[in-house]
């Protein structure tokens, strides 16, 4: 982006993910940019009353999503999209990422050095879609044997499956689930 925006205390917020992807779509005059080539305020400089009118519209997106998960299932969604023709909504993908409903701030993570043992509960990332995983076995190669949890849907193993290199979700790694 030209026009960097300034970021909120919690850039995953509803609200700025929209802020961001409406500057992030380019226009005659490019991204950015306002209809008549200036460039587009950050953040910051559209002031509280402007902020709270994009927070009011990811949270009016956000509810349509959810009820499209109530209707369909979280896997659901990507079937409906293709069923009507298109990709996912940029909300539908957040919601699915978990962006729309992102931690706190300054989350704590488990720390470096726990090791994984039968019984525990973590993450397992399926595409978009973050599910509980229990630990059922710990291979000797360091690997572990899940059974992963999605929502709305029947549990299924996953074998050999390997930590994520870091606390980002990774499609086909698990992760700590975070202490909030």
């Amino acid at each position: 982006m030209s026009n960097t925006p300034s970021s909120p205390p919690n850039p995953n917020r509803v609200g700025f993910a929209g802020f961001q992807a409406y500057g992030d779509v380019p226009g005659v005059h490019g991204p950015w940019k306002t209809f008549d080539g200036r460039d587009m305020p950050t953040w910051d400089a559209v002031g509280p009353a402007t902020q709270a009118r994009w927070v009011a519209a990811g949270e009016a997106e956000r509810r349509a999503v959810l009820e499209r998960v109530k209707t369909f299932g979280a896997a659901g969604i990507a079937i409906a999209a293709a069923i009507e023709g298109r990709s996912l909504m940029p909300s539908e993908q957040a919601t699915l990422n978990g962006l729309m409903t992102a931690p706190p701030e300054r989350v704590p993570v488990v720390p470096p050095g726990q090791k994984p043992s039968i019984g525990r509960a973590v993450h397992y990332q399926h595409g978009v879609l973050v599910c509980a995983a229990d630990i059922t076995a710990v291979n000797s190669d360091g690997s572990v044997s899940l059974l992963v949890k999605p929502p709305n849907e029947n549990p299924y193993p996953v074998s050999m499956a390997r930590q994520a290199p870091t606390e980002a979700p990774l499609d086909g790694r698990w992760n700590w689930m975070p202490r909030v």
